[in-house]
């Protein structure tokens, strides 16, 4: 319908933040008018439920949070339903007026209706999300909200609906554990820890007590290695980056149940105060192939800090995970990836991204009246709702219609898509000598990126190198959770 049209139109790319939200408006109201009054007195059709569904999705594609209660309240005939409960609720999560959407789920649930574990799942990230935030929101509040206590009463209403409870999924336990993290409740988080790890155990039918062997296995190798700080924030020094003045120093910091969901490789380095301070870090989740001894190293994600932005820090970081993963065997590879500068570092590495991906140009641009770095371009389709806000935003990139003229020839990167690598395990089509040379080929580009490659007619220098911290096989202990 139009109304579902309306709802997925979007400002231009290339508009201020302040025009978006004016267009936003403009769109909002016009879907009301639509609905209230073109459609039954021009269109001579009472709008059905089907019709108040798009007009509530589309009010909250645009982030219309008030217009979504007042038409949600206004509702008689027909009533909301189930579906138009679910649509606001999530759209107002997504729209961070989680407050608003936990009491349209109380409303909701006095009605008689349970939410689907998705629209549950939807509310408690918006609630992570705004944990730790101090309430800005509305101003005759006294107290800020406890949104981890919120997050708490939330499961307690899913876990009181025996159907409901048999539906919980690691999206509702990381996001209520996220909120307790952020807002420094360990206690309740180490709970609602608890509760996931047995919800695994029963599901996959597998055995605590190897489990927890494992995971003690695990820390107590750990345990080797220098500790730096304490409980979520404790992470293992595993290698140092001697590149001249300030080094960096690699650690490992282990995700909840590492086996499971990862871990993060992160950064620090002396600031000129000589005080340590976090340059980035790597998402990383390490797999094995099953009934193989062959183990595979998948980047998620990669941020670098805001004010260590601008020096090249991606090339390097990747640079020193990959040599990590040389040093323990295993074969690089890359997860879904939707953030075009970490798609070109990954080419320049030799990454293949696989199929179905959306390819793009990136340029560097000059002169830019709305301060971005860098622009998008697409010749296949429009990039419109492609990339998020928050992504744009981080990247500092813009998307554009059109390359600009004055724009240098820009670098091909895919978004969209999982990456692979030329280094990878035996397939019966490769023989020693083919592996070899993919390896040494990664370790060429390795060598380059952290300046560790050595002319031989020129002076040798010992102010460049990439030293670890124990033997290879504490380090594969420590990297890879088998």
């Amino acid at each position: 319908s139009i109304l579902s049209m309306l709802g997925r139109a979007q400002s231009q790319s290339t508009s201020s933040y302040a025009e978006r939200q004016q267009t936003s408006a403009v769109y909002s109201n016009l879907t009301l008018h639509l609905l209230r009054e073109h459609i039954p007195s021009v269109a001579q059709i009472q709008p059905g439920l089907q019709l108040y569904h798009a007009a509530l999705n589309s009010l909250g594609r645009h982030g219309s949070h008030d217009a979504i209660i007042k038409l949600l309240n206004d509702m008689k005939d027909p009533s909301p339903d189930k579906m138009a409960y679910q649509i606001a609720i999530s759209s107002l999560a997504k729209c961070g007026e989680c407050r608003d959407a936990t009491q349209l789920l109380h409303q909701m649930r006095g009605k008689g209706f349970s939410p689907d574990i998705v629209c549950y799942n939807e509310l408690l990230i918006g609630i992570a999300r705004q944990a730790g935030r101090h309430q800005s929101g509305k101003k005759n509040e006294q107290d800020p909200i406890s949104w981890h206590k919120l997050a708490l009463e939330i499961l307690e209403d899913i876990e009181s609906q025996s159907d409901m409870a048999k539906s919980i999924t690691d999206q509702t336990y990381n996001s209520i554990i996220s909120a307790c993290g952020k807002e420094k409740a360990w206690e309740a988080a180490s709970l609602v820890a608890s509760k996931a790890s047995n919800s695994t155990i029963s599901s996959n039918n597998i055995d605590i007590s190897e489990n927890d062997e494992q995971t003690s296995s695990y820390f107590s190798n750990l345990d080797t290695f220098h500790k730096n700080g304490r409980g979520n924030d404790a992470w293992w020094e595993i290698a140092e980056y001697n590149c001249g003045e300030r080094s960096i120093i690699v650690g490992i910091q282990p995700h909840r149940n590492p086996k499971r969901n990862g871990m993060s490789l992160v950064f620090y380095r002396d600031d000129l105060e000589g005080n340590r301070v976090k340059v980035g870090r790597l998402l990383l989740k390490n797999d094995r192939i099953p009934s193989k001894e062959f183990y595979f190293s998948s980047i998620i994600g990669m941020e670098v800090n805001a004010l260590s932005r601008g020096e090249g820090l991606s090339k390097v970081l990747v640079a020193i995970w990959l040599d990590i993963c040389l040093q323990t065997e295993c074969f690089p590879r890359a997860a879904m990836m939707n953030k075009p500068l970490i798609s070109l570092v990954l080419s320049k590495f030799g990454f293949i991204p696989d199929d179905g991906g959306c390819k793009c140009v990136l340029v560097r641009l000059e002169d830019d009246d709305d301060e971005h770095t860098f622009g998008l371009y697409s010749p296949q389709k429009s990039l419109d709702g492609a990339l998020s806000h928050r992504v744009l935003r981080i990247q500092n990139i813009k998307l554009l219609r059109m390359l600009p003229e004055s724009s240098q020839k820009g670098a091909e990167v895919v978004i969209k898509t999982t990456f692979r690598h030329p280094h990878k395990p035996p397939d019966g089509n490769r023989d020693n000598d083919e592996m070899q040379v993919e390896r040494t080929l990664l370790k060429d580009k390795i060598n380059a990126a952290l300046n560790l490659t050595i002319d031989t007619d020129m002076p040798t220098s010992d102010s460049v190198e990439m030293t670890y911290c124990s033997s290879k096989d504490k380090l594969l202990k420590a990297f890879l959770f088998f």
